[in-house]
């Protein structure tokens, strides 16, 4: 996350560029279910490019992320479009999905 500045007088250049492409399944406890999972997001911009997914198939919770970083010469007054998408990134990874124990069986004598 880049420093905020009131006034930036340079312009913003980066010469690296990469991508970061994270698939994670977590295998959910027996009997536990999602209350909720975040949205999709995707975000675009001259900076880089972010996307996330969630998804429930079977008993795994599927978990992907896109990172792109872009080389890019802007000018000063682009700072803070470049300072908000990194701010949306940090937000977006920081998200959190619910899960909640389902309604056990009933066990015992009939």
């Amino acid at each position: 996350m880049p420093d905020k500045e009131k006034e930036r007088k340079q312009a913003i250049v980066s010469h690296s560029a990469y991508i970061q492409k994270d698939c994670v399944e977590i295998e959910l406890p027996h009997g536990y279910m999602p209350e909720s999972l975040p949205e999709k997001i995707d975000i675009q911009t001259d900076f880089g490019n972010y996307k996330v997914s969630y998804e429930i198939s079977g008993n795994q919770l599927i978990y992907i992320r896109l990172y792109e970083k872009k080389p890019y010469d802007l000018s000063s007054d682009r700072y803070q479009d470049m300072y908000d998408f990194y701010k949306q990134v940090k937000k977006a990874d920081r998200v959190k999905a619910v899960l909640v124990k389902g309604k056990s069986e009933k066990k015992g004598k009939p």
